[in-house]
């Protein structure tokens, strides 16, 4: 834990860790709310949830390459301050909305700041934490992120359920409220020069993040691998709540299955040091951890389709159980993605991962929803585990036969500025 907790000395970047915290709880708060306004009190479905989830997602592929340039040369702090601010009026905008054709252009105007604030944290990394502490700033961003994916929904819910969506929103736009005054005490970062500020929309910057994947065979496969895994768990991510209403949950309990993946995330992401010592290569961790997650799913699926009844504590320990693996997955990938890259290109690179990866949720939410309609909500939680399972195969063969050789390059690596 002290190792975990070290890049807090830091006095900058423990500004930047809390930020993210209130960023990243406030955020995710008004998931379920979102969500259980959409199924519970407007009785729409999966076709409701997927157009939800696409309005999320387009803005990470129309706008997340254009401010990739904004991260990478202009000044961080400033960036992720105007986002902070600016997502208050949208969140307070939820609460006016009538129905789903309002909600949803709302959805995305929020999501662009989200496309904006994520590449921009994480490069101003590069410059506020020592290269030997990258991996541990990097897991407490997982620690924070993933816990606040889960616990924020789950804490929304239950508010939701108590004094309805109004308060939620309201403590939402606290939240970016919070985080802004405390991104206004960060340090100024590195000036832009006026040429670099003239060219921020030029065509061949705006595609250097893809450039510098394809000539990186680390990168390449890390980014590629992230990105299947997206299009995998985007098919079934939206009808989690359709596969707690199908067992009878209300929405109170639906509600705790994503505080259980939070518990489980913390959990793991203290389990990331002792099993990174035992792998002790990052590729390696990231392609094993993706097996578990494959057979949790498969039973997931069968208990979705009646094969199979367990009480709801079982039930709960299975989503902890998922939540435990998906620190092991996403800190080595974010570490991989920072050290491979050159510290003036972070911003380019993160933006076109993020492009590639939320590509998925545009059409594989669709998909999710017309499986569910074929084969059922079960067979579709089934179907992904099965592929995700074999997907998991073939990563740890790739790593192990192919990529094993640049484990001594990968140990020995210098920072690319």
């Amino acid at each position: 834990m002290r190792t975990l907790f070290a890049p807090l000395t830091h006095r900058s970047y423990r500004l930047l860790w809390i930020a993210q915290v209130f960023s990243d709880f406030s955020n995710f708060f008004d998931l379920v709310a979102l969500e259980a306004l959409i199924v519970y009190e407007w009785g729409l479905g999966a076709g409701a949830l997927a157009a939800f989830a696409f309005a999320a997602g387009l803005p990470w592929i129309l706008i997340g390459p254009w401010v990739a340039l904004l991260v990478d040369r202009m000044s961080k702090k400033r960036l992720m301050l105007i986002c902070c601010i600016l997502r208050i009026p949208f969140v307070i905008g939820f609460i006016l909305a009538p129905d789903l054709y309002w909600l949803l252009p709302l959805v995305f105007l929020k999501e662009i700041l989200d496309v904006l604030f994520d590449p921009a944290r994480q490069a101003s990394l590069r410059w506020l934490v020592p290269r030997d502490r990258l991996e541990q700033a990097n897991a407490l961003g997982q620690l924070s992120l993933n816990t606040s994916k889960i616990a924020a929904p789950a804490f929304g819910g239950l508010v939701f359920a108590v004094s309805g969506s109004e308060t939620v929103f309201l403590l939402e736009a606290g939240g970016f409220l919070l985080a802004a005054i405390l991104l206004l005490r960060l340090p100024a970062d590195e000036k832009v020069s006026g040429a670099a500020s003239a060219q921020l929309l030029s065509l061949r910057d705006l595609t250097a993040g893809v450039r510098m994947i394809r000539s990186n065979r680390i990168l390449t496969f890390v980014i590629g691998t992230a990105t299947v895994s997206m299009l995998i768990i985007w098919m079934y991510d939206k009808l989690i709540i359709l596969w707690a209403k199908s067992l009878g949950m209300g929405v109170e309990a639906f509600g705790l299955i994503p505080g259980m993946i939070a518990a489980g995330s913390i959990l793991g992401t203290f389990l990331v040091a002792p099993l990174h010592r035992r792998f002790r290569n990052p590729l390696v961790l990231m392609s094993t951890s993706i097996f578990p997650v494959g057979i949790l799913m498969i039973v997931i699926g069968m208990g979705g389709l009646k094969w199979f009844a367990l009480p709801f504590p079982l039930w709960l320990a299975v989503w902890f159980a998922g939540g435990i693996v998906a620190p092991l997955f996403h800190v080595p990938y974010a570490t991989l993605l920072q050290s491979e890259s050159p510290r003036e290109m972070v911003g380019r690179v993160v933006a076109a991962a993020n492009a590639l990866q939320n590509a998925t949720m545009l059409f594989s939410p669709m998909l999710g929803a017309v499986l569910a309609g074929r084969i059922g909500v079960g067979g579709v939680f089934l179907l992904a585990g099965i592929v995700y399972w074999l997907f998991a195969l073939f990563c740890m063969w790739y790593v192990r036969r192919v990529l094993l050789g640049t484990e001594k390059s990968l140990q020995q690596s210098k920072p690319a500025s």
